[in-house]
């Protein structure tokens, strides 16, 4: 029984999960900056000053976690790309096929 399949035998779950990776990748981390950017909106707007300075830490541990969660999923492609190899089909899923 063969294990090791290639992309084109995945079909439309390869193409449902690329998708589902680019959406984290490049969405998650825009909303999570957006959210933020509205936070601190109200805030100035409030026109409260430890407010405004909550806000901004906040907005600043949100730029953050967007930049992490931007480049987690680049540094998983780049691991299975180079170091790992494509450990059983896995490739396929996280879209370095």
């Amino acid at each position: 029984m063969n294990f090791l399949l290639g992309c084109s035998e995945f079909g439309k779950i390869t193409n449902l999960t690329k998708f589902i990776v680019s959406l984290i990748q490049y969405a998650v981390p825009v909303a999570i900056i957006i959210l933020g950017s509205i936070d601190l909106f109200k805030a100035v707007i409030a026109s409260k000053e430890d407010e405004i300075k909550a806000a901004q830490k906040l907005l600043l541990k949100r730029v953050i976690y967007g930049v992490v969660i931007f480049f987690l999923v680049a540094i998983v492609r780049l691991i299975f790309t180079n170091v790992g190899g494509d450990v059983g089909g896995i490739g396929c899923f996280i879209g370095t096929d």
